[in-house]
C-alpha cells in the first residue's frame, strides 16, 4: 500500500531529491542541475511515496508569492510511473496550498518543440492533471532545452 508523508528534514530532502532522479536519467542527466535541486529543495514543501519501507517518489513545492507556487521538481521511479502515484503526490500538494491560499500552481518542463519521447510523456502528465501550457521559451533554460511554462488553477 502507498503512503504519502510530508518530510521536513533537509539533508533527508536532498538525499531522496539525489537518489530518485539519478534513477531518472532519462529526464535527469545534467549533474548540475541534479546538484541544484538537491539544494532547493531543502527549504521548500517535500512529500514523498511510499511502497512498504522504499521511497519511490517525491514532489518538491516552492510558493513563488501569496497566490502562486511552482513545482520545483518531482520524480517517481520507471517502475513506479503510470500507477497514480504522480497524480497522489500532486493531489496531496494542492490540497496544501489550497490551505495556504494558493490560487495557482505552475510547473516548468521541456517543451514541445524539442522532440523527447520521455518529456512528451511529462507534459501528457501534466495536461491529464489540468495544467495548461502558458508559455513557451528557449530564454529561460536554453536555447537546447527549451521550457514550457504549465499553469493550473487550484483555488
Amino acid at each position: 500500500m502507498m503512503v504519502i508523508s510530508e518530510i521536513k528534514n533537509q539533508k533527508l530532502k536532498s538525499k531522496i531529491t539525489k537518489e530518485i532522479l539519478t534513477a531518472l536519467p532519462e529526464w535527469f542527466s545534467i549533474e548540475k542541475a541534479i546538484s541544484s535541486y538537491c539544494y532547493m529543495v531543502k527549504s521548500q514543501l517535500f512529500f514523498v511515496a511510499k511502497e512498504k519501507t522504499m521511497i519511490v517518489g517525491f514532489i518538491s513545492i516552492k510558493e513563488n508569492n501569496k497566490y502562486t507556487a511552482e513545482i520545483e521538481v518531482m520524480g517517481v521511479l520507471k517502475e513506479y510511473q503510470s500507477k497514480g502515484i504522480g497524480r497522489n503526490l500532486l493531489e496531496i500538494a494542492v490540497k496544501h496550498l489550497k490551505r495556504r491560499k494558493i490560487k495557482y500552481l505552475i510547473v516548468k518542463t521541456l517543451a514541445k518543440s524539442k522532440k523527447d519521447k520521455f518529456y512528451d510523456k511529462t507534459r501528457r502528465f501534466y495536461i491529464k492533471q489540468g495544467f495548461d501550457p502558458i508559455i513557451e521559451s528557449d530564454k529561460i533554460w536554453n536555447k537546447n532545452n527549451p521550457c514550457v511554462i504549465m499553469i493550473k488553477r487550484i483555488a
